[in-house]
């Protein structure tokens, strides 16, 4: 997820080179930067949550393991 949102913020520079001299590329100049801080703003939430279920998920491992050496042992 991390490199997408590489991707993406490169997909804005790119397209924020290309926009017009116009009325419309002048509008959307405006707006971009409150667009753009949504988009990453919600893309950081996903990758905080996701790094906290990776260690959860990594956690509730550590703790099956546990508990199948246990009654291995026959505990």
């Amino acid at each position: 997820m991390a490199e997408v949102q590489k991707e993406l913020r490169r997909a804005f520079e790119e397209d924020r080179a290309a926009l017009g001299g116009d009325v419309y590329g002048a509008e959307l100049a405006m707006k971009l930067p409150a667009i753009e801080k949504g988009i990453f703003d919600t893309f950081g939430a996903l990758l905080d949550e996701l790094e906290y279920e990776g260690h959860g998920l990594a956690r509730g491992s550590a703790f099956y393991e546990v508990a199948e050496r246990s009654s291995q042992l026959g505990m």
